[in-house]
């Protein structure tokens, strides 16, 4: 496996960046037409990416920074909902 130097991971983490932010403004910019159907759900699910991405990253570097091993909790609440994702999509079909 060889090591990508710094150049090109900054280069792939700014391009990420670009492209979640294209897709957040798409998303803005045609928010009325994409009220319905497949469409609103990539939307969301892009929005889901962001906040996980951003709140598993930072949440897990402070933590690692100030508490070693404890960072592993950010991991095991979004592990949990993974693993309970269809007991919990079941339960709110039914109330909804």
């Amino acid at each position: 496996m060889t090591w990508l130097g710094p150049p090109t991971l900054l280069a792939i983490l700014l391009g990420y960046l670009i492209f979640l932010f294209l897709v957040a403004s798409a998303g803005e910019a045609f928010a009325h037409r994409l009220a319905r159907g497949r469409i609103r759900t990539i939307t969301d699910v892009f929005a889901a990416s962001v906040y996980c991405t951003g709140w598993s990253f930072y949440g897990s570097v402070g933590l690692a920074a100030n508490r070693g091993l404890e960072f592993f909790t950010i991991y095991l609440g979004p592990a949990c909902v993974a693993l309970l994702w269809p007991v919990l999509l079941r339960k709110l079909v039914r109330v909804s």
